[in-house]
C-alpha cells in the first residue's frame, strides 16, 4: 500500500528543475542572511524569479519572523517574485529550505543521525506544502552535491517522509503530485576528473571494476573523503588481486590531495582575479608604509573582520560611524576626509549639515583634532546634543521592555 502511495504520487524525472511547471518549488536555502544568493540552482531560481525583488521579499518575511540567524531545518516561504518562475513556470511560491550537511560524527553505530535530520526537514516540508494548499510541487534531490548526502539515501528520505506525512485516505492527495528532478549526468563529470592531476589512473581503474563517476569540481574535501570512503567495501571484492589493490589505495590518496590542491589553487587565482572594492583601495593607499590592517582597526577601535570582509570582497560598504572612525585614524585633511568618507558611504556626502555629531567631527578635523576622546568633550559642548544623545540611551530601553511585556 505504501509503495502504491509513492508511485502514484511522486514522479522522478532526469532534467532541469526551471524547466517544469508547479504550484511551488523546493529551494536549498543560503544560511547567510547577509549574502542570501548562493551558487548553482540558487543563483539561478533568483535570477529566475527577479533577483532584488526576491532578495527584498526574502529579507521582509525573515524580519517578520523574528530571524536573525538561519540554521539547518528552518523553512521559510516567498513569493515567485513577478520573473519567468511566475509567467512562464507557473510558480506562486518558492519553499526555501536550509538543507542540513552530511557530517560524519552524527553516524553513532548502526544509526545514521544525518538521514534522520534530512528525514524530518523534509517531513516538515511537506507539512508546510499542506498548509499552503499545494497541489503541484516540484523539488531537487536536495542535500545532494556539495552537501554530501547520496541520492539513493534522499530518495528513500523523500519517500519516507511522504508516507509518514499522508495516508491513504487522506483527502489532500486528491489531484496532488510531487515531481523529484535529478540532474542528467554528462560526460563533464569525467572531464572535470581528468583535469586533475594524477587521476588518470584511478579513472582506468574506475571503469575497469564498475566505478560512477561523481561530478568532482563542485565537491569540498569532506565530501570526496566520504565518497573515497565509501568505495572501501569494493576494494575487499578484488582483495586477491593484491598489488592493483594496494595501488588502488595509494591512488584514493592521491585523488584526494589532488582535488584539495586544485580547489586551494583555484581559490588563490580567484582572490588575485577577483577586482579590489574601490573603498578597500583607498585604504589600501593611506595605509601604504604607514601602518598594517591591525594597526589601523586598533587605532580605529573596530574589529579586523571590518577590514577582511572589505578585502575579500564579503562587504562593499562600511557604517558610516566605521568610515568616519577610519579616517580619523588616518587623521586625513579636510577635503581628504570628505572624499574618503563619500566613497566608504556609498556617495553619501560628509558632513550631513543636517546631523550636529557630524558638523562638530567635520569641526574638528578642520581644526586638525583626530582624537576620539577630545572630540567627545567637544560633543557634551552642545547643549542640543548633549540631550539628544541622553533620550537616545533612554529609548531603545522603553522599546525592549514593551516587547519583554
Amino acid at each position: 500500500m505504501e509503495k502504491n502511495i509513492v508511485k502514484e504520487h511522486i514522479n522522478y524525472i532526469l532534467g532541469d528543475i526551471l524547466d517544469c511547471t508547479a504550484d511551488a518549488m523546493i529551494l536549498s536555502a543560503s544560511s547567510d542572511i547577509e549574502h542570501p544568493v548562493g551558487t548553482g540552482l540558487d543563483k539561478k531560481v533568483y535570477e529566475e524569479a527577479g533577483r532584488d525583488e526576491l532578495i527584498a521579499e526574502r529579507e521582509r518575511v525573515l524580519f517578520e519572523d523574528g530571524k536573525t540567524k538561519l540554521r539547518p531545518g528552518d523553512i521559510f516561504v516567498t513569493s515567485a517574485g513577478s520573473g519567468k518562475l511566475k509567467t512562464v513556470n507557473h510558480m506562486k511560491y518558492i519553499i526555501h529550505v536550509v538543507t542540513p550537511r552530511y557530517r560524519k560524527r552524527y553516524i553513532e553505530r548502526d544509526i545514521d543521525r544525518n538521514l534522520v535530520f534530512l528525514k524530518d526537514v523534509i517531513v516538515n516540508i511537506f507539512y508546510k506544502v499542506e498548509e499552503l494548499n499545494i497541489k503541484k510541487l516540484v523539488m531537487p534531490l536536495i542535500g545532494t552535491g556539495y552537501l554530501g548526502f547520496r541520492q539513493e539515501d534522499v530518495y528513500l528520505a523523500i519517500n519516507e517522509a511522504f508516507v509518514q506525512v499522508w495516508k491513504p485516505d487522506d483527502k489532500f492527495l486528491d489531484n496532488f503530485r510531487v515531481t523529484i528532478v535529478c540532474q542528467k549526468k554528462t560526460d563533464e563529470k569525467k572531464k572535470r576528473m581528468e583535469r586533475l592531476s594524477g587521476v588518470d589512473k584511478i579513472i582506468k581503474i574506475m571503469h575497469n571494476y564498475g566505478f560512477d563517476i561523481p561530478d568532482f569540481g563542485n565537491l569540498d574535501y569532506v565530501c570526496v573523503k566520504r565518497w573515497v570512503d565509501s568505495m572501501d567495501d569494493t576494494i575487499v571484492e578484488i582483495t586477491n588481486l593484491s598489488k592493483r589493490s594496494r595501488d588502488f589505495k595509494e591512488l584514493k590518496g592521491d585523488m584526494v590531495r589532488a582535488i584539495i590542491e586544485k580547489r586551494k589553487h583555484t581559490k588563490r587565482k580567484e582572490e588575485l582575479e577577483k577586482p579590489k572594492n574601490e573603498f578597500y583601495k583607498l585604504i589600501e593607499e593611506y595605509m601604504a608604509g604607514k601602518m598594517s590592517s591591525a594597526d589601523l582597526c586598533k587605532k580605529a577601535n573596530i574589529q579586523k573582520s571590518i577590514i577582511s570582509k572589505l578585502k575579500t570582497g564579503k562587504s562593499e560598504y562600511l557604517e558610516r560611524d566605521t568610515v568616519i572612525k577610519i579616517a580619523l585614524a588616518f587623521e586625513l585633511p579636510l577635503d581628504k576626509a570628505k572624499n574618503f568618507i563619500k566613497v566608504g558611504s556609498a556617495g553619501l556626502e560628509f558632513p550631513n549639515p543636517n546631523d550636529d555629531k557630524e558638523m562638530i567631527i567635520a569641526e574638528c578635523i578642520e581644526n586638525g583634532i583626530y582624537d576620539v576622546d577630545v572630540i567627545e568633550d567637544r560633543f557634551e559642548e552642545y547643549p542640543e546634543y548633549s540631550k539628544a544623545k541622553h533620550r537616545k540611551k533612554v529609548e531603545p530601553e522603553m522599546e525592549h521592555d514593551d516587547i519583554v511585556g
